[in-house]
């Protein structure tokens, strides 16, 4: 069921750029966000090391001219079953389908294949080590 949530939040965003002239718009699909950027325009993304609690331990802009298009985060507080590897992961993709898939593989082996489509080639990701117990 890997990239299911990104590639719904990819089929929204481009309906929803059929039906008007948009120069920024996002679908977040439950953390699986896809991004439309029209030249000169930004998105800024807020990560928290902690999804339990409030606050932002980073962000990151990304620009009309970056190729990621695509962000997914999960974490062992979500939905996702991550095994203990990391409180979170955030990946940036070229789509979000990519970062779902990607974020899901690195959840679930603490690694991304060599042999996959998705190397750290076209993936950035932030991985936020497990905390103590709670």
């Amino acid at each position: 069921m890997a990239a299911v949530a990104g590639s719904v939040a990819e089929e929204i965003l481009a309906a929803m750029m059929r039906e008007a002239p948009l120069d920024r718009a996002y679908v977040n699909n439950g953390g699986d966000i896809a991004l439309h950027l029209a030249e000169g325009e930004h998105f800024t993304v807020g990560m928290t090391d902690r999804p339990d609690q409030f606050g932002v331990m980073r962000t990151m802009i990304i620009r009309a001219g970056d190729p990621s298009r695509g962000v997914a985060t999960s974490g062992c507080r979500g939905r996702s079953f991550s095994l203990g590897i990391a409180d979170a992961v955030t990946v940036l993709a070229r789509t979000a389908a990519q970062a779902d898939a990607a974020n899901v593989q690195f959840l679930s082996s603490g690694i991304l294949a060599t042999r996959s489509p998705m190397t750290l080639e076209t993936c950035s990701m932030l991985v936020s080590k497990p905390g103590p117990s709670r």
